[in-house]
């Protein structure tokens, strides 16, 4: 694995984290931006990094 590869996996990691604990958050954690909107663009974005980080 080169550098570049090696960077992209571990920020890929780091951002499925804070996904992760965007998703775990209550829904009154950001009362301007709709619970359903938010889980959608969280799912969103996390198949992406997913897709990045499968061999």
């Amino acid at each position: 694995m080169d550098e570049v590869e090696w960077v992209v996996k571990i920020v890929s990691y780091e951002i499925l984290d804070c996904l992760n604990w965007i998703e775990s958050q209550p829904s009154d954690f950001r009362e301007e931006i709709d619970q359903r909107y938010r889980k959608s663009v969280v799912k969103f974005f996390k198949q992406g990094v997913q897709g990045a980080l499968a061999p």
